[in-house]
């Protein structure tokens, strides 16, 4: 089906001679297919250059565990036994990238498996990307959805991640294919569309706002002013604010035990504990109090605003609120014993008999097995069920349970097939991994705008401070403009209820509870890239907007290679480290080094390798400070490679050559020491190899 904009705007074979609606089908899966191969056929020619990963033996493992596991016939022969590392999340997606590498190993027996394991990890991004089209198409023209498509194809933090990411691209595929299919079944049920509309509450509050007492208006302007000034200056400022912080706490620290800041130190602190970690307890109260003057500063707004439309004083309305009391709980009484005695058994059974009619229809079937994959690789994956079941509420009403039982037990079933560590206990064990998930311990610390902290302890603009400076400027320029045009759409017009439902539940929610929650982050913010396409489809309004102003097709096509062109270029400049991508926000790679995490997965220790291998003499010992599995996997066998734990990294313990991944403020070792192998790109250093033999003297 041509959306409305598309059938205004039709192709043209010729002059005046416009295409019918099959040719212009025919047409777009054509471009399509030729996209799909193109992204293949490069992700074929670059996979062999990138490293493994920290992450990919643990997961690459989980897969033979889990297929291991089947012959046990689900758990009834034997119990299969795992590694509590695989509690977090569930194989469904390693599994298949397993099979794949089965297959392509067994017709082509001398490929380089670790490059097919991060092939198959590749594939889920266009894969993902043609999601993202058809959910554009639903809601924006056929070119809007063509330009998110590239822009969101061409992210360099997305295509980093794809070829080393095991778990987090490919639960974004899986969801967000979950949410495509979904809609879809709901749209199959029934063609009514749901809209929602803030025009007539927005007008009533606005003509109330207006009536009210203008010396109170003006008091809550000036509050609501004052409160975002200080917003905005916590963020724009908070690295400063970080630095003033720390040094007030060094001062006191050092300050001579006579003086005032010396009694003060001397009444509640210890010498003999660090300066840095009183820095690191300051600062962790310091961003606690920062989350709750903004809960405080909104509850303060929101009561201010409600005392003025009401025209009342918080007394008064107390008054009239109890006085209400009783109205709403008789009203609550009635609404009940209406509900009671709606859900009768006769309604039950018209439930259970549309269920089994949902069974057999293949559109239920294929988002059931899409959302049973989804929390199959992670336990979030009813995320998308949610969205799904709430547009079929807003499209269906009370007609909607039977579908929706049918797509949740679809979903269920296929879940407790794909994940084996459910068999024995599937509620008990699927909640622990909800659990886990959730708050994933992290034993490091985290690197955010040059300062450590722990995973829990991180400051509230953790994640959107990432989010701003690791997406291209286009794509950020593009979601900061359609959220104004979506808001506006709002309140002077309507919106799709699954364009808001997607939005809000796909982004907005799980944005701001992992801020209020203070949930464990870690690694950037790779665990919720799940995110990305949802707050990509906010930039498709402002997409949509620019070219239904623009008719011309060759201009819209220059709009969208403007829109990739900076992803494309950093892809290029850093391949094939392109997930460690910043933006022009903080001064690039180069910008960012000693202020946030670089090769966290250390997949430069590949390259590394590879260099060290042409200039190491037979048998040299090398010391990797971290992640010396990696380093070996690529080291010619006659090196010696070595872990800290087993030799003190001091030059007089006779080693030959010293490798190091750097990682934001971890400073070189021996910085007086040349290096002799530096790995970087575009002016950030991700690992160095310093040769020692000779400064040791053995």
């Amino acid at each position: 089906m041509i959306d409305a904009l598309h059938r205004s705007h039709p192709f043209r074979l010729g002059k005046g001679s416009p295409m019918t609606e099959a040719q212009v089908i025919r047409l777009e899966r054509i471009l399509l297919l030729v996209w799909l191969v193109l992204n293949l056929g490069i992700g074929a020619l670059t996979v062999h250059e990138y490293g493994a990963s920290v992450d990919e033996l643990n997961n690459q493992r989980y897969a033979d565990d889990a297929l291991h596991a089947y012959p046990s016939l689900f758990g009834i022969l034997y119990q299969p036994k795992y590694d509590s590392s695989y509690e977090g999340h569930g194989p469904a997606f390693i599994m298949l990238a397993a099979i794949f590498v089965r297959i392509v190993q067994a017709g082509f027996p001398d490929v380089y498996i670790p490059d097919v394991w991060h092939y198959a990890y590749f594939i889920t991004l266009p894969l993902a990307g043609l999601c993202m089209y058809f959910l554009t198409k639903r809601w924006f023209s056929t070119w809007t959805a063509w330009a998110i498509l590239i822009l969101f194809s061409t992210q360099p933090l997305l295509r980093g991640h794809a070829f080393i990411n095991p778990k987090d691209t490919p639960f974004m595929f899986f969801l967000t294919l979950s949410v495509l299919l979904g809609l879809r079944m709901a749209d199959r049920v029934t063609a009514n569309e749901a809209y929602v509309s803030l025009e007539a509450p927005a007008t009533a509050l606005k003509e109330k706002f207006q009536k009210s007492d203008q010396q109170r208006r003006r008091k809550f302007l000036a509050l609501l002013g004052l409160f975002a000034a200080s917003v905005l200056a916590l963020a724009v400022f908070s690295r400063q604010v970080n630095s003033l912080l720390g040094a007030a706490v060094t001062y006191v620290y050092e300050a001579d035990s006579n003086s005032w800041a010396g009694r003060i130190f001397s009444a509640v602190g210890s010498p003999d504990v660090p300066a840095e970690d009183y820095i690191s307890k300051v600062l962790k109260l310091f961003h606690r109090a920062e989350r709750g003057f903004l809960l405080a500063g909104v509850l303060f707004l929101l009561a201010h605003l409600v005392l003025l439309i009401n025209n009342t004083t918080l007394s008064g309305f107390l008054r009239d609120t109890w006085a209400e009391r009783n109205i709403i709980k008789q009203w609550g009484k009635r609404w009940g014993g209406g509900l009671r005695n709606s859900i009768t058994v006769g309604l039950l059974k018209i439930w259970w008999e549309e269920c089994f009619r949902a069974l057999r229809r293949p559109e239920v079937i294929f988002a059931g097995v899409a959302l049973g994959l989804a929390t199959g690789v992670r336990a979030i994956g009813p995320l998308a069920g949610l969205i799904v079941f709430l547009y079929l509420l807003a499209k269906l009403r009370s007609r909607a349970w039977g579908t929706a039982i049918a797509y949740f037990l679809v979903g269920g079933v296929m879940t407790y097939i794909a994940w084996p560590r459910l068999w024995d206990a599937p509620i008990q064990r699927y909640l622990e991994a909800l659990g886990t998930a959730s708050n994933y311990p992290h034993p490091g610390r985290v690197l955010f705008n040059g300062h450590l902290y722990s995973d829990s302890d991180l400051p509230s603009s953790y994640l959107p401070v990432l989010m701003n400076i690791q997406l291209t400027e286009p794509l950020l320029l593009c979601i900061y403009i359609g959220l104004g045009l979506l808001v506006w759409r709002l309140l002077r017009g309507r919106l799709r209820t699954d364009l808001l439902l997607y939005i809000g539940l796909g982004f907005f929610l799980p944005f701001v509870a992992l801020i209020l929650l203070n949930s464990s982050l870690y690694n950037n913010f790779r665990q919720v890239l799940f995110l990305i396409p949802a707050l990509v489809m906010i930039g498709a309004a402002t997409v949509d907007f620019i070219f239904s102003k623009l008719r011309q097709s060759w201009i819209r096509v220059l709009v969208i290679a403007a829109l990739a062109l900076p992803g494309v270029y950093s892809s290029v400049r850093l391949y094939p480290y392109e997930y460690v991508y910043y933006n022009s926000l903080v001064g690039g790679p180069a910008g960012a080094t000693t202020r946030y995490e670089m090769d966290y997965w250390r997949i430069s220790l590949r390259e590394m390798a590879f260099e060290l291998n042409t200039i190491a003499p037979p048998g040299s010992i090398v010391v990797v400070t971290r992640s010396a599995g990696l380093f070996s996997r690529y080291a010619r066998p006659d090196l010696v490679v070595d872990k800290p734990i087993n030799s003190i990294l001091d030059l007089n313990h006779g080693y030959d050559y010293l490798i190091q991944v750097t990682r934001g403020r971890v400073g070189p070792m021996y910085p007086e020491i040349t290096n002799v192998i530096v790995i970087e790109r575009e002016g950030a250093v991700l690992a160095t190899a310093k040769y020692v033999r000779d400064v040791s003297g053995k």
